[in-house]
């Protein structure tokens, strides 16, 4: 990271999330708000607010982990362990989207489970915990951090829209495991399961992983807390990502086009099974070989920040910046998600790339598609049909 360039990549965040507060601010004007709330009617007009059955709701889980499943055997990868293998426009799958829209359905159980065990049923907790405890473990030997906390997201806010209010100490116990556990653990594991160019195998990576979490003597024992502290710190941080684009960007990589975002959604929505030659998207891959001039198959992060400079410099970050502020006030307030269950699995579904807080704008245009199909799937599978659609 360019130490010099820190001071203006700072000034730069603190002016775009003024930007963001801004567009914010405004975002809450009926015009935009209005087509938001419409949308969410028409799409979930065929179902109630009413949720499934808690146990429908754990066959709605194990749909996910069904997909899982099929994923690790078919493309011989699990989250992050298994195939390392770049995807091209020759390799990608036709299957790869379904299954990763099956998957959320994971989290989207949880969400449905929350809301019936903190909705005055307590023999739902039973069931709510039970099932958390399987989602933690999956993400856990998977490899992926953000596995943990769209789990904890998802019960948060099932826990909100049963009517309850969060306490600092719930999320204080939250913050404490990613903290303590689940990044000292998934950061060892990755560390175990790729060895340089070697990729330990599927199988012997889950094995291990597996031996490792219920181990005394494993992975979370012999962490240090401070040094897993300073690892998140250093994580979530945006500045760096942004320091080392501005240093580059335009004298050494040119901008990009701004067609790219015109384009990314339309691209996304096309199937792969009907384009097979679709381009694949390896912006971090690209990333990584252009601003850190690294080998080999390793991608870095691109935050929104960074990514919104590329296309042009200071001035769309800013503009960016506002846009996505308007934009996510008229989706709070067009989606209603505190009396509005259909909305709140809206917020769920968005959370799932939202807490990564790693995708740069193309990528999330190119995959709102398959965020609107995952809100659907959802809808359908969650909620019981409405009265009207039952009659007709």
């Amino acid at each position: 990271m360019p130490a010099a360039l820190v001071p203006t990549a700072l000034g730069l965040l603190c002016i775009a999330f003024a930007a963001f507060a801004v567009g914010y601010a405004a975002g809450g004007m009926r015009p935009l708000v209005a087509p938001v709330a419409a949308l969410l009617r028409m799409v979930g007009s065929s179902r109630s607010q009413a949720l499934r059955s808690p146990a429908a709701l754990c066959g709605v889980f194990g749909l996910g982990v069904v997909a899982d499943l099929l994923t690790a055997l078919l493309a011989g990868r699990f989250g992050y362990l298994g195939n390392a293998t770049l995807a091209t426009a020759d390799t990608a799958q036709w299957f790869a989207q379904p299954l990763v829209i099956a998957s959320a359905m994971k989290t989207l159980a949880i969400f449905g489970l929350a809301i019936h065990a903190f909705s005055r049923r307590p023999r739902g907790q039973a069931v709510l915990w039970s099932v958390v405890s399987i989602a933690v473990v999956m993400g856990l030997i998977s490899g992926l951090k953000e596995s943990f906390v769209t789990v904890v997201l998802a019960v948060a806010i099932g826990y909100i829209v049963a009517g309850r209010k969060l306490s600092l100490s719930w999320l204080g116990a939250a913050l404490a495991a990613f903290v303590l556990v689940v990044t000292p653990f998934v950061t060892e594991l990755r560390t175990d399961v790729r060895q340089g160019t070697q990729t330990v195998s599927l199988s012997d990576s889950v094995q291990h992983g597996w031996s490792q979490l219920f181990s005394s003597d494993g992975y979370v024992a012999n962490s240090d807390p401070l040094v897993n502290i300073v690892q998140v710190a250093a994580r979530v941080r945006a500045v760096d990502n942004l320091a080392l684009i501005i240093e580059k960007t335009p004298d050494q990589v040119a901008y990009r086009s701004a067609g790219e975002l015109i384009s990314a959604p339309v691209v996304g929505l096309i199937p792969r099974s009907i384009w097979p030659d679709k381009p694949v998207r390896l912006t971090g891959y690209d990333f990584y070989k252009t601003y850190y001039g690294g080998e080999g198959q390793s991608s870095s992060a691109v935050t929104l920040q960074g990514s919104l400079y590329m296309y042009g410099g200071p001035m769309v970050v800013v503009l960016g910046m506002a846009v996505v502020g308007t934009f996510l006030r008229a989706l709070d307030d067009g989606l209603q998600a505190r009396r509005n269950r259909h909305g709140a699995l809206v917020v769920a579904v968005l959370a799932l790339i939202v807490t990564k807080q790693e995708l740069d704008v193309a990528s999330f245009l190119a995959g709102v598609p398959v965020l609107a199909l995952t809100c659907v799937a959802g809808l359908l599978l969650l909620f019981k049909p409405s009265s009207r659609a039952s009659n007709e």
